[in-house]
């Protein structure tokens, strides 16, 4: 369940946007913004979905309907929803207080996140955590964008979207992965430990990305 959810969740703002737009300047902001208005729903509610169906044992009549009921009160499901009716409802501006008490709280879980994956980091560590997460590694830094890159080859969009949507699927795991993966009972540590190592290979595959997609 936890391979399911890494595998899916790029870390898309903190690393995602600096990079692209010091690989692509400004040309690559406007695709970015619309891969990021298009996606982040998909991005939370897939992910969830996928895990929480491993979770229930596989694909099956009973498992959907388990997962169903356990994604219909998952916080990150209800709060997708919910954002979702509010804009289509045209009320996108709360009270100045609430914004920003809204903003502080959904800030939280992230920063609290990097912090523990800060303090458990230790590069003396690094070998044997490769040796435990290579292959969800692999999957996230080097399959997923692959992957990616084979489905717009079959069916070809504008080449600056393609190069943003693959770079940005090429990033590591995002960091309130952990945050999630601890709220659905998952192996949240297992989860910071593919955060970190992803997060170290990234300074070798981001510069390969970047040199196969000819930005």
């Amino acid at each position: 369940a936890i391979s399911a959810m890494v595998s899916m969740r790029s870390n898309q703002i903190f690393i995602g946007l600096p990079a692209i737009a010091i690989a692509m300047g400004t040309k690559g902001l406007e695709p970015l913004s619309v891969y990021l208005a298009v996606s982040l729903v998909g991005y939370h509610m897939i992910s969830v979905a996928a895990s929480q169906i491993v979770l229930s044992g596989g694909v099956s009549p009973r498992a959907i309907l388990e997962s169903a009921k356990k994604l219909a009160v998952n916080p990150m499901v209800l709060a997708c929803l919910i954002g979702a009716a509010f804009s289509l409802s045209g009320i996108n501006k709360f009270p100045h207080p609430a914004d920003v008490t809204l903003k502080v709280l959904g800030e939280i879980g992230t920063g609290m996140a990097l912090l523990a994956v800060g303090a458990g980091l230790s590069f003396g560590a690094l070998p044997s955590l490769l040796k435990k997460t290579w292959k969800d590694c692999l999957i996230k830094l080097i399959v997923h964008p692959a992957v990616l890159w084979g489905l717009f080859l079959l069916w070809p969009v504008d080449r600056a979207m393609m190069q943003v949507s693959v770079f940005a699927s090429a990033m590591p795991v995002a960091v309130n992965t952990m945050v999630a993966s601890q709220g659905m009972g998952m192996d949240y540590r297992y989860a910071g430990e593919t955060i970190a190592v992803t997060t170290v290979l990234s300074a070798v595959t981001i510069p390969l990305w970047i040199r196969l997609l000819g930005i």
